[in-house]
C-alpha cells in the first residue's frame, strides 16, 4: 500500500494532484513547499493576476472599440452634416 490518510505521504507530493498547475505553484512545489497553505496561497495569486490581466485587456479593447465607434460617429455626423448644408446653399 502506497499510504493514504492513514500512510506516510509526504504534504509536497499531497498538494500536486489538488491545485492547478500554473507557473508559480509549479515554482513553489519545486522549491519544495512542505507548507500546504503556502502552495495553495501561490495558487490563490496566480488565480489573481491571471483575472487582472484578462480584465486589463477586456478593458483595453473596450475602450478602443468604443474610441473607433465614437470617431465613426463624429465623422458620419460631419457627413450628414455637410450634406444638409449643402442643399441649404442651392
Amino acid at each position: 500500500m502506497a499510504g493514504g490518510l492513514t500512510g506516510p505521504v509526504s504534504q509536497s507530493s499531497a498538494v500536486k494532484p489538488t491545485l492547478p498547475m500554473g507557473v508559480i505553484t509549479s515554482y513553489v512545489i519545486a522549491v519544495g513547499a512542505q507548507n500546504v497553505q503556502l502552495a495553495a496561497a501561490a495558487a490563490v495569486v496566480e488565480v489573481v493576476i491571471v483575472v487582472v490581466v484578462v480584465v486589463v485587456v477586456v478593458v483595453v479593447a473596450v475602450v478602443v472599440v468604443c474610441f473607433d465607434l465614437k470617431t465613426s460617429i463624429k465623422n458620419m455626423w460631419h457627413r450628414l452634416d455637410s450634406i444638409f448644408s449643402y442643399r441649404k446653399l442651392i
